[in-house]
Parts: C-alpha cells; sequence; structure tokens
C-alpha cells in the first residue's frame, strides 16, 4: 500500500498502473485513506510514519 511505501522511505508512490485497473479516482481515494489513518494515528503529518520500516524492507532479499 501507500503507507507502506511511505514507512519504507518513499516520498513518491507510482500509481500507472493501479489507475488503469481502479480508475482516475485511484489518488483520492488513496489520500482520503492516508488521511484518515493520519488521524486515527494522531500524526501531526505523514512525514511521521517516513523510514518507520526502513530496516524491515532493506533486510529484505532483492
Amino acid at each position: 500500500t501507500a503507507l507502506e511505501k511511505t514507512r519504507a522511505g518513499a516520498d513518491l508512490v507510482q500509481l500507472y498502473t493501479g489507475m488503469i485497473y481502479a480508475g482516475p479516482t485511484l489518488p483520492g481515494r488513496i489520500l482520503s485513506g492516508m488521511v484518515r489513518f493520519a488521524d486515527m494515528q494522531r500524526l501531526k503529518s505523514l512525514r511521521e510514519l517516513r523510514d518507520t520500516s526502513l530496516d524491515q524492507w532493506a533486510s529484505k532479499p532483492l
């Protein structure tokens, strides 16, 4: 998910393929979900999530 990629350090998430299958409303739905998650976690910014699982992702084999 976009949240998992953010936790792994992503600043930008590619969604071209997702938009093919889910349509042009996908970016708004992703944003809404991320905002809901941030509200539930009482985050001031999604930056607080960035890199929180970087070590976990970096240790995975390619």
